[in-house]
């Protein structure tokens, strides 16, 4: 019987993925074990920014969504920067994360902590906006 992870990366196989770019993980390894066995590349990278960087840019060559993942928590949100850089140069990019089971952690923690760190990403991209609209176009 197929684990969730091969049901995954057999959908990104279908749909045309030949790279993922990202760091492997304690949450994450059942998808690089799968990705071993598939004909999809994992390209390792030192920090979670750069795969972000690297899928965006992998999309915004070919067209095709550029595919980073990442570890939970702090791996996750380090693909934040990567992703408003996807978002404003309109660029295809798929992120995955790992988690860990619900039972085992404290959702409320996680929460705050992501949310804390999404805050400041949050304001760092309105701040870039707003200077944004008042440059001459």
């Amino acid at each position: 019987m197929p684990k969730g992870s091969d049901l995954l990366v057999a959908a990104l196989a279908n749909e045309g993925v030949e790279r993922i770019f990202g760091v492997p993980g304690e949450e994450n390894l059942d998808v690089v074990e799968s990705l071993r066995n598939s004909r999809i590349e994992l390209v390792v990278t030192r920090h979670e920014q750069g795969a972000a960087f690297m899928a965006a840019t992998y999309g915004r060559l070919t067209g095709k969504p550029g595919v980073c993942m990442t570890t939970l928590g702090p791996g996750a949100l380090n693909l934040t920067t990567g992703a408003a850089y996807a978002l404003l140069g309109a660029m295809p990019m798929i992120m995955i994360t790992g988690q860990k089971p619900i039972k085992r952690s404290n959702p409320l923690i996680s929460c705050k902590e992501m949310h804390r760190g999404a805050e400041s990403a949050k304001v760092v991209l309105r701040q870039r906006l707003s200077e944004d609209s008042r440059a001459p176009r």
